[in-house]
């Protein structure tokens, strides 16, 4: 099978990577869920008990309430295989009705290395963000999100692609069999030291960079659609070697994804991007983050042409959240880029993200990434 004009991404070596991708994911989510859940989401332990606790019998959730204390599923050892394939069942057929953004319990996925992968078939849709960028690129067929919980989907057609910053929440809709969708993952500090580089080339001189590529994909909470390569295989041999680097294991190999990744986004830069129109939770969001300290319901409400009571309403219905589950979520989030990204102590992280202790600081990082900041900054490699 080829794609856009006779190229070669579903052929030979790469149609066997597809395959076993599709394998590892079935089991992922069914005998591996458990570690898989905690490896890839830091809430993992909360938002799993959310999702099926909405679809099981006041039977399974009784025993559950007993045996956590009256926390259903706050163990997850206790979910059983029967339960979690009964939930995978109900979920895939109702996924339409169930697949409702609540801030405070949206998924969060960590992740410090690269990879490329196939957006496979047993996937359902559920709303996360990530610590990371997102790259989806379309081979061919058609991909379909929700972003931030709005009832607008953002569709991409084969040959086009998009990237998700740190912060943005979206959910995914399954793919078609006959659509074939990668799903690219960049760390934070990746990205960064390739913005840099194309900042400091000489092609990105003041002036030059009539597109401020460089400077757009730095913010957090934003997603970029690239249209102009509708039906064209021009990113097809970019998206090709990353696949075929990813299964090296010698000693050039970081060096080759990093020069790929590097020309893959030279080449989006120079084809400009549509930055999608922002939502309410974005706006609310960008409000937040130009002063942690002092951000306020009343004062966004004023800014916006709401009464404090209109707007947190409107809050509700968008994000199933409030005004202050929004302003906790962005303030860790910016502590997270300022541990990835400078040598800040935990205290100065604190004083700048609106904390008012470093205990604060402390309690709120545990429970949303189930590790210290510390141990965080290590894991993302900016440990300096």
């Amino acid at each position: 099978m080829t794609v856009c004009g006779g190229g070669t991404i579903y052929s030979g070596r790469l149609r066997i990577l597809f395959e076993r991708q599709e394998r590892e994911d079935r089991e992922r989510l069914t005998t591996e869920v458990k570690s898989e859940l905690f490896r890839a989401f830091s809430n993992a332990e909360s938002a799993i008990g959310r999702l099926m606790g909405c679809v099981l019998s006041d039977e399974d959730r009784s025993h559950c309430m007993e045996m956590c204390c009256g926390s259903p599923f706050g163990n997850i050892d206790i979910v059983q295989e029967k339960q979690w394939s009964r939930f995978l069942e109900y979920y895939r057929k109702h996924w339409t009705s169930l697949l409702k953004l609540s801030i405070e319990q949206a998924w969060i996925r960590t992740e410090a290395k690269f990879s490329i992968r196939k957006h496979t078939s047993s996937q359902i849709p559920y709303y996360h963000s990530h610590d990371f960028y997102e790259m989806i690129y379309v081979c061919w067929g058609f991909c379909s999100q929700y972003l931030n919980g709005e009832d607008r989907k953002l569709t991409m057609q084969a040959g086009e692609a998009c990237i998700l910053t740190p912060g943005m929440i979206h959910a995914i809709l399954p793919c078609t069999p006959e659509s074939l969708v990668l799903k690219l993952t960049i760390p934070a500090e990746d990205m960064k030291r390739i913005l840099n580089e194309m900042q400091e080339s000489k092609g990105a001189e003041k002036g030059s960079d009539t597109s401020g590529f460089s400077e757009l994909v730095r913010q957090q909470n934003e997603v970029f659609v690239f249209r102009t390569f509708r039906g064209s295989d021009l990113l097809q041999p970019f998206m090709e070697g990353l696949l075929e680097e990813s299964t090296e294991n010698d000693v050039y190999r970081e060096m080759m994804l990093h020069n790929l990744l590097s020309l893959l986004l030279i080449r989006l830069a120079r084809n400009g991007q549509d930055q999608f129109r922002p939502d309410m939770l974005q706006k609310i969001t960008s409000y937040i983050r130009r002063d942690l300290h002092t951000a306020s319901l009343q004062e966004l409400a004023g800014q916006m042409g709401y009464s404090t009571r209109q707007l947190r309403r409107r809050i509700q219905e968008k994000t199933g959240g409030t005004f202050s589950d929004i302003l906790q979520r962005v303030r860790l989030e910016e502590a997270a880029a300022l541990l990835r990204d400078t040598d800040l102590t935990v205290e100065e992280i604190a004083e700048r993200t609106g904390y008012q202790s470093v205990s604060g600081i402390y309690k709120r990082f545990q429970a949303a990434f189930h590790m210290t900041p510390n141990a965080y900054r290590k894991r993302s490699g900016s440990c300096r």
